[in-house]
């Protein structure tokens, strides 16, 4: 999905049909993306966040000869929610263990998670 707006393409997300992964599906979509926004005079492509340069997406996003650009997080919680930080050990050692999970346990179990980890 891209949105256009003031002389700029936002990627914001795509989805991928792991049987066809390995014939790199994303990249062809995103030169496409690249060349219309040229060819209608869009000058910016943004490829938004990446949290982190440890991770595959920052690698992938960098291979496209972009410019990072640093940018500011504003939030305001009314009930004092905390968002867990991906990059916390603690963080990072559940999500290795929600890896190796069975997927039919994760199917059940993960929305309910999900749905609380906001609270």
């Amino acid at each position: 999905m891209v949105f256009c707006f003031n002389g700029r393409s936002y990627w914001w997300n795509n989805v991928l049909d792991r049987r066809y992964a390995s014939l790199d599906p994303t990249n062809l979509l995103l030169w496409h993306v690249i060349r219309l926004g040229m060819e209608n005079g869009f000058r910016v492509l943004d490829l938004g966040r990446t949290r982190s340069e440890d991770v595959g997406v920052y690698h992938f996003k960098s291979g496209w000869g972009g410019r990072e650009v640093a940018l500011e997080d504003h939030v305001f919680f009314l009930r004092g929610v905390k968002i867990p930080d991906p990059l916390q050990r603690k963080y990072a050692l559940l999500s290795k263990f929600w890896s190796l999970l069975p997927p039919t346990f994760i199917r059940e179990v993960g929305p309910h998670v999900v749905a609380g980890i906001g609270l």
